[in-house]
């Protein structure tokens, strides 16, 4: 049966970057002599900033040619 929802939005959001978080994470790695980890660094850092305001738009932009292909997940919001 079914689900017989209807879409009233779809987006999604862009993956060609996604690769590349492993390495931005080495990159940000706290020094030997800090006490804990910040989970939040990279989204409070100033190159997650400067990406968020000049390359995301870019690359939501590129992803919208076929989003099926370059979307790291898609994104429906239904109701019944």
């Amino acid at each position: 049966m079914a689900a017989q929802l209807k879409t009233i939005k779809e987006d999604f959001t862009p993956g060609l970057v996604r690769p590349f978080i492993p390495l931005l994470k080495k990159i940000m790695k706290p020094k030997e002599n800090t006490k804990a980890h910040n989970p939040r660094s990279i989204i409070d850092s100033p190159s997650y900033k400067f990406y968020i305001k000049y390359i995301y738009p870019i690359e939501k932009l590129c992803c919208n040619l076929n989003k099926r292909f370059f979307a790291f997940q898609l994104i429906f919001i239904t109701k019944e």
